[in-house]
């Protein structure tokens, strides 16, 4: 690995390197064969959150395994670790803070909440005591193993296509999960008519060599408390 040669090459003071703060863990996982997967997952996910760059990271593992004495140089699946974790996390944050899911083009999880506590706000001031709009949900068959997560990626994005073919007007269409999208769509008498026509381009989709998917319609509670609570449980 390039980036651990350059640091070997530091001379006779790099034994005075210390293991970057934060990074103990993954120092003690080394020194007493410890579960160092884990612990390289865990530092991808908290430098990410600390806003660290993926290379100051990837520098500070180095580091460490430099400091442990007879460690080597990070392996495939610790950089994978460390690297996965770091991407998962920085994906968190762009879908907590942006109205678009950067990678499908579908309303975040964040917007896609926001939308539906304001239809909660809306029935308040017309005075219902029942939810207005349900959730239309799409789920990728569970027990389909993508090649990569860039695979399970382009499929969500074909789910989504088929979903804005049916839901063509104002209704919001987000991502819940890795494998789940749902469309928030208003109670009323197409509300099934839509169902049965999204289900039949997913089959059609599926027969030409797509992916098996589940579609359900998910009521939603009378208060905005407890929707926030289903679509916690929806986006697990």
């Amino acid at each position: 690995m390039v980036l651990f040669d350059l640091l070997q090459k530091k001379g006779p003071g790099r034994s005075a390197v210390t293991v970057p703060a934060g990074f103990e863990p993954l120092a003690d996982a080394l020194r007493y064969n410890g579960a160092v997967i884990a612990a390289a997952h865990e530092i991808g996910r908290l430098t990410a959150g600390d806003g660290a760059s993926l290379d100051d990271v990837l520098t500070d593992v180095a580091l460490t395994y430099q400091c442990v004495s007879g460690a080597g140089e990070p392996g495939f699946e610790v950089v994978r670790a460390v690297s996965t974790a770091w991407a998962d996390a920085s994906l968190r944050f762009l879908h907590a803070v942006s109205c678009e899911d950067p990678l499908t083009g579908l309303a975040s999880l964040a917007h896609l909440r926001s939308k539906v506590l304001e239809n909660y706000r809306e029935q308040t001031r017309r005075g219902e005591t029942t939810a207005s709009h349900a959730l239309v949900v799409v789920e990728l068959d569970p027990s389909w193993v993508p090649a990569s997560h860039f695979d399970r990626i382009l499929r969500l994005v074909d789910v989504a296509e088929g979903m804005r073919r049916v839901y063509a007007g104002n209704e919001t269409i987000g991502r819940l999960s890795v494998s789940r999208a749902a469309a928030v769509v208003r109670r009323d008498d197409r509300l099934g008519s839509g169902v049965t026509a999204l289900r039949g381009l997913l089959t059609s989709w599926h027969d030409e060599g797509g992916i098996a998917t589940k579609v359900w319609i998910e009521g939603l509670p009378a208060t905005a408390e407890s929707a926030d609570v289903v679509l916690d449980e929806l986006a697990r």
